[in-house]
């Protein structure tokens, strides 16, 4: 039995779009348009995305990278029954001349694998008996310059809460999860503890708890943001998205 067709009016475009409720699935994607500099890429001007609000104030929206975040936020609650998920900025040192390594794509992945690492070792990470452990990251995030043209990742990281329930979020300790996270991108830039504390920095209200079964509307609204076309150059060392696969 098919499901039901949806059709509605982009009123900046004027163009028509549709989905069926059953597969929820894009029929028709009249209003996506190819980026301009890169065709695989696909631009929406919408104001939800398969339902969930994204923030319209900074689209328009790589269609791509929208369907990589929910992807990536499916695949987390696949994995574990509730996820923590940690929004934070990871700078890189100032002065950088002459560090040209640091640009290199990789730094961000041997953070992951010091993150794994400190998170394993933590005296507060819990662990079941007879339970293999799978130390999964689940992440996305984009590699950004500031107006000052200092470089940075904008992240968000999707970690199994059952975990790191035990580990404090914002304490001063250093056994605490941001502090383990300061620690393990001072380790992937090679930094000494000294430059830890001000390289990894967090908003406010940086954690948002969700759940299997249950909508994860408002943390798809904040990670829409990492979806956004602008300051975005496409195939640029220094604007770049990434998710976990």
């Amino acid at each position: 039995m098919k499901g039901t067709l949806r059709t509605w009016k982009i009123p900046e475009c004027g163009c028509v779009c549709s989905i069926s409720d059953k597969d929820n699935l894009m029929i028709e994607v009249q209003y996506l348009k190819s980026h301009s500099s890169q065709s695989n890429q696909s631009i929406i001007h919408e104001y939800e995305y398969n339902g969930m609000p994204i923030m319209r104030r900074y689209g328009p929206f790589v269609y791509n990278r929208l369907r990589s975040i929910d992807n990536t936020i499916k695949q987390a609650l696949k994995a574990y029954p509730e996820v923590i998920a940690i929004r934070l900025k990871l700078k890189f040192p100032f002065p950088f001349a002459g560090k040209t390594e640091l640009f290199d794509p990789q730094v961000f992945g041997k953070f992951l694998t010091s993150l794994k690492t400190q998170l394993k070792c933590s005296p507060n990470h819990t662990r079941e008996r007879g339970v293999k452990e799978t130390n999964i990251i689940h992440y996305f995030c984009i590699r950004e310059l500031g107006l000052d043209c200092h470089p940075y990742y904008q992240c968000i990281l999707l970690l199994d809460f059952s975990k790191v329930s035990k580990l404090s979020v914002d304490s001063l300790d250093s056994d605490c999860l941001i502090g383990l996270i300061r620690t393990s991108w001072a380790s992937a830039l090679g930094e000494v503890s000294i430059h830890k504390d001000g390289l990894a920095s967090f908003p406010d209200n940086s954690t948002t708890l969700i759940k299997r079964g249950e909508e994860y509307d408002e943390l798809f609204y904040t990670a829409s943001y990492f979806a956004k076309v602008s300051t975005k150059s496409f195939g640029s060392i220094s604007h770049q998205f990434s998710s976990s696969k």
